[in-house]
């Protein structure tokens, strides 16, 4: 993560919540996710230029697609109970969901002091959405065949990078061959990533073992198959 993007990220925070331990806590989860070396607003800043765009907000605007990654990726750990060193699962579970609120907040208000159009809002919400609708199907074990884990996994994962793509190329004047093309890149890639993830769930030999946890992943998939 780029310093002038973890600085606007720390910023929104300071322009929304004013108590001292939710600030705090908000700021140590950011910092926290920059030890992963994120891509997600690498991914934004790479659609933007690669499109043409010149934008002297594109890194205020790739600081919101990592808030938004960061809240989703709180959300996932606390619906599957795991990653338990990380600093949202180490807080009282009251306080993380506040956070939770507290970022969306946040990239609600910084998108409207960039004045965004609202249909870059309504599409935003579909991108998200259609990943909560992955979600739902993935923590409800509501899969039972290859394709429907191909869907679910391109709804839930495929959607994030969908969105990093979009926060990038959103401003920009383009076809809508090049935004579908750009959408159906973004579920492969998607699509590859869950799969890698998956793979590694499947080899841990502690609570997040998918085996144990009888959770319908790729490799859970296909031995309930065959």
């Amino acid at each position: 993560m780029m310093q002038d993007i973890k600085e606007h990220m720390h910023r929104i925070i300071d322009d929304y919540i004013y108590v001292e331990d939710l600030n705090a806590h908000l700021k140590s989860f950011i910092d926290d996710k920059e030890k992963e070396n994120c891509t997600w607003s690498k991914i934004t800043i790479c659609a933007h230029k690669m499109l043409g765009g010149d934008s002297p907000h594109i890194h205020r605007i790739a600081a919101v697609t990592e808030l938004v990654i960061l809240t989703l990726d709180i959300m996932d750990d606390l619906q599957d109970q795991d990653q338990g060193t990380k600093p949202w699962m180490q807080c009282p579970q009251a306080i993380t969901l506040n956070a939770v609120m507290a970022l969306f907040m946040g990239f609600i208000g910084e998108l409207g002091h960039l004045q965004v159009k609202d249909k870059m809002l309504v599409e935003v919400s579909k991108i998200i959405s259609r990943s909560i609708n992955g979600q739902q199907k993935d923590i409800t074990n509501a899969i039972s065949t290859v394709d429907d884990y191909l869907m679910m996994t391109q709804e839930k994962s495929g959607s994030l990078f969908r969105f990093a793509c979009f926060m990038g190329y959103s401003s920009l004047a383009c076809s809508e061959e090049t935004i579908e093309q750009l959408h159906q890149l973004a579920d492969c890639i998607g699509l590859i990533h869950q799969i890698q993830n998956d793979m590694r769930d499947l080899i841990r030999f502690d609570v997040k073992n998918d085996l144990i946890g009888k959770k319908r992943n790729a490799s859970c998939v296909v031995f309930t198959i065959h």
